[in-house]
């Protein structure tokens, strides 16, 4: 799909440049066994942050500011990957918020809907004058809403290079998803179509992604019209004969889901630098306890 690889391309893009320009100066040395890292005064990283830590080398593999985790590809295998830390920190994070339901609550109404799918299809096809340009306006449109906000609009506590980081890992996993699903399940458009690639539908999660983005990033006001207007998108794939209704209920349950859990990964349940992109968390990569191979994971920091 079109519009979800534009945003990927474009939200990677962002990322790698701030990569590039935000890590290359860091030292690369290799720290002695006896290096220890302790808080000293320094520049503030933003709200909600406390200075970095005064390393006289990379014995954290941490700079200031949280661009740790998207520094090197060990940082990030030991950030993105932890079990300890999805199990104790971002689940937890995730799940203490109230939307954390919506996912859940779309994926319930897609099950409901299976019986009356070709009915609602055939009422609502057409009620919109057959535009398909709707759902494709909707979707690049907050997509590129997402991503300048993000740029732009960093909110509090974030910083723009670690929200370009998120929403690439939201847009690329939401994009993955769909079209894995796209290719295992091979459902038939209801336009009658050779294509087999009508569930989940693909406008409709990059919509929802992206409405979670902003919702995140910008608070419930602006994140409130982001949701409509990915409704709307939604809705305007069913008129336009492209999905099903369940193929939109499941694209929203997935962008939505995705979008929540990256976020609460990188910046926890609010500004208090809870998550991968504060100050709390140091990756650690090392040698399995018995020797046998390259271990993983995360240290947390108060």
């Amino acid at each position: 799909m079109r519009t979800a690889r534009r945003a990927v391309v474009l939200s990677l893009a962002g990322a790698l440049a701030f990569g590039i320009g935000g890590c290359a100066s860091r030292p690369s040395a290799t720290p002695s066994p006896a290096a220890t890292c302790a808080p000293v005064a320094g520049p503030a990283c933003g709200p909600g942050r406390v200075a970095a830590p005064a390393c006289p080398s990379a014995c954290a593999a941490r700079p200031p500011c949280g661009c740790a985790p998207h520094g090197s590809p060990a940082a990030f295998l030991a950030t993105h990957l932890s079990p300890d830390l999805w199990a104790t920190r971002v689940l937890p994070d995730y799940l203490s918020r109230r939307d954390a339901m919506v996912p859940v609550l779309l994926g319930g109404a897609a099950l409901l809907a299976i019986p009356f799918d070709d009915r609602i299809e055939r009422e609502v096809s057409g009620t919109l004058g057959d535009r398909a340009i709707l759902g494709d306006v909707g979707a690049n449109g907050l997509v590129v809403a997402s991503i300048t906000l993000g740029l732009l609009c960093p909110g509090e506590g974030r910083t723009a290079k670690d929200e370009t980081w998120n929403q690439a890992e939201a847009f690329a996993l939401t994009l993955g998803v769909t079209e894995g699903l796209k290719a295992l399940v091979g459902r038939r458009r209801p336009e009658g179509s050779s294509d087999t690639a009508s569930f989940p539908s693909g406008h409709t999660a990059m919509a929802f992604c992206a409405a979670t983005l902003i919702e995140r990033n910008c608070g419930p006001k602006l994140g409130l019209l982001a949701y409509g207007v990915a409704t709307l998108t939604g809705l305007s794939r069913i008129e336009a004969g492209k999905h099903f209704p369940t193929d939109v209920l499941a694209g929203a349950a997935i962008g939505t889901l995705i979008a929540g859990l990256v976020d609460a990964l990188h910046f926890g349940s609010g500004c208090d630098g809870g998550g991968i992109c504060g100050t709390s968390f140091v990756p650690e990569v090392g040698t399995s306890a018995d020797g046998g191979g390259l271990a993983l994971g995360v240290s947390v920091r108060f």
